[in-house]
């Protein structure tokens, strides 16, 4: 399985604050809560302006926006220690709320939903974000994938759950040490990582053939070939499920001409 790029870490952390700009820090990945991804506006770890719609952005960037975690008045209706956190999604000081229709429907951009109300509870020296609407046994968080952000179980394997809050001043030490490597490399990860795990997919095929003696050498050679692409894994993907199939209806048929008074086959 490839590795996360390796990112420049933030060693300073201040303490939970409400009303004051802020940056959410990612501990799993060393990246900020940003507005990214789908129409530049989903709870993402990569940032994103403009945007030609569902997927696509006019630039990208390794960087965070400013949060402010506020204790508003319709969050305080919700009960004791709910906030909004309103982030600076487009600049200038235009702060919106983060919202989650459900664990993979977190945005950044609006200020009338009812889903937009959160909890942080403190977790050793950092802290974990959860929805008091939906998914409240979920945690705001990256899910070891691409660079969206997600309501995950606490007990996920390879998530990144904890966050630690940032300062404005050590935000700005951390965004001066960012290489411009570093974005092209988070993009190559999740191209990998969807090459391994559609590889991982065709294991789970190969194997199913091998206990049926389901003939599929070239599928296995597809998946011996470190350059295969997921293009590549796919078709071969297809071809194993088929040659599978074949293997089945083989073994029926076998079973159907050794059938008797003595031995019936249950159709």
């Amino acid at each position: 399985k490839p590795a996360f790029p390796a990112v420049p870490e933030v060693s300073e952390f201040t303490t939970y604050q409400e009303g004051v700009d802020i940056y959410l820090y990612n501990v799993a990945t060393h990246l900020f809560y940003t507005n990214g991804n789908n129409w530049a506006t989903r709870a993402s770890l990569i940032f994103a302006t403009g945007g030609d719609g569902n997927g696509a952005t006019a630039g990208e960037a390794v960087k965070g926006i400013k949060v402010q975690i506020t204790r508003t008045d319709a969050a305080i209706e919700k009960g004791d220690g709910v906030v909004e956190i309103k982030g600076d999604v487009k600049g200038a000081g235009n702060y919106l709320s983060c919202f989650a229709g459900g664990w993979n429907d977190v945005w950044t951009d609006n200020n009338g939903r009812d889903d937009r109300f959160w909890k942080f509870t403190a977790n050793g020296d950092s802290w974990r974000i959860s929805n008091v609407v939906n998914e409240t046994d979920k945690f705001l968080g990256w899910n070891g994938s691409d660079t969206r952000l997600y309501l995950l179980a606490a007990d996920a394997e390879g998530v990144g759950i904890d966050w630690k809050i940032v300062s404005e001043e050590a935000y700005a030490a951390w965004q001066a040490s960012i290489d411009e490597s570093v974005l092209p490399a988070i993009k190559e990860y999740g191209t990998a990582l969807t090459v391994y795990e559609t590889a991982m997919s065709l294991k789970e095929v190969l194997d199913e053939a091998e206990k049926i003696g389901a003939t599929v050498t070239d599928q296995i050679a597809v998946y011996n070939n470190t350059a295969s692409t997921k293009a590549d894994l796919d078709a071969a993907i297809t071809a194993a499920q088929e040659a599978i199939a074949a293997r089945e209806k083989e073994l029926a048929e076998q079973n159907m001409d050794n059938a008797s008074v003595e031995n019936p086959i249950e159709s």
